[in-house]
């Protein structure tokens, strides 16, 4: 009988496990982020924002050429690249995905974001943007009136 309950219980939970947040991962875009990272340890820095940017039509040869060279100016003063990690993937209605990595360097990390827009049936590139300075989103996550413990009941 115990066997039995478990049984109707996991046919009932299972379609909840797929629909998670965790489980809405896009192929198509995580596709296009890993290729991205794919370029920027081979083909380098610059050349891989470069050409990220250029995918999409909205932005000219020349804005993505001075983001590549702001990168480039960037990199060169925080040492050896060691990688990324993803820290955050969101969902805007079903149309909209943010994804958000951490670049790790030698002296800092920088901070990736990219946004892919899905207007009609295709997804697309609809902005890529980084930052240098963005430990302070950590120091106020930090603070102690944020932790749990610190709040009242």
């Amino acid at each position: 009988m115990k066997l039995r309950t478990i049984f109707i219980v996991l046919i009932f939970t299972a379609p909840l496990m797929f629909c998670s947040p965790a489980a809405k991962t896009n192929g198509e875009t995580q596709k296009m982020v890993d290729e991205f990272f794919k370029a920027y340890k081979i083909a380098g820095h610059k050349d891989a924002v470069t050409s990220f940017l250029g995918k999409n039509k909205w932005i000219t040869n020349d804005d993505a050429n001075k983001v590549g060279t702001q990168i480039d100016e960037i990199v060169s003063q925080i040492g050896r690249y060691y990688g990324q990690e993803k820290v955050s993937e969101n969902y805007y209605g079903e149309s909209v995905i943010q994804y958000i990595y951490l670049v790790r360097y030698e002296r800092q990390p920088l901070k990736f974001i990219f946004r892919f827009y899905k207007p009609n049936d295709k997804w697309g590139m609809q902005s890529f943007n980084y930052e240098i300075d963005f430990m302070k989103e950590l120091d106020e996550a930090g603070k102690a009136s944020r932790f749990k413990e610190n709040t009242s009941h």
